[in-house]
């Protein structure tokens, strides 16, 4: 439920980078509140009378208030796997919409990549450790708890207040 929430509280947000827990979750739970909604419309038939939709009155406004986010969370997902937002798209076009779907699928890029950090990971793109400080390639450290960039030769985050190990 964390992750339907999040995609709704980043409604717009088409930047960064979706896990693939965070896209198949969402994606199980937008498929649940659908189906409880088109249950609803069928028990008290609420269905537009002039068009001829298999849609009722509730699950046409839950499509209009969800599609932002869904759209969202799949390129987000995509910008995870290194491909360009784009390719959401090209999942409504025959035999294409397999490619696409092994990419919903398929293993986030480990390191930062075009798109960002990977998710899960805290400030600066460092992941967060329980040893204390994270050493990143450029040698600059970071707290452990909070991602924090630490003051060099410091003992402490000067954020959260953290003790730092030693190197």
């Amino acid at each position: 439920m964390r992750y339907y929430c999040k995609a709704f509280q980043s409604y717009c947000q088409h930047s960064g980078r979706a896990s693939r827990k965070e896209f198949w979750l969402f994606f199980l739970i937008h498929l649940l509140v659908t189906f409880l909604l088109s249950f609803l419309d069928a028990i008290f038939q609420w269905y537009p009378a002039p068009l001829l939709l298999d849609y009722g009155y509730l699950t046409i406004a839950y499509f209009l208030i969800s599609l932002c986010p869904l759209i969202c969370v799949q390129i987000r997902r995509l910008h995870d796997v290194g491909k360009e937002g784009f390719w959401w798209i090209l999942f409504g076009v025959p035999l294409i919409w397999f490619y696409v779907l092994y990419l919903y699928c398929k293993p986030g890029d480990p390191a930062d990549n075009d798109y960002g950090p990977p998710p899960g990971h805290r400030a600066y793109g460092r992941p967060a450790a329980s040893d204390g400080a994270v050493h990143g390639p450029s040698q600059a450290r970071y707290c452990g708890k909070c991602g924090f960039q630490l003051i060099p030769g410091s003992h402490f985050c000067s954020r959260c207040g953290a003790p730092v190990p030693k190197r």
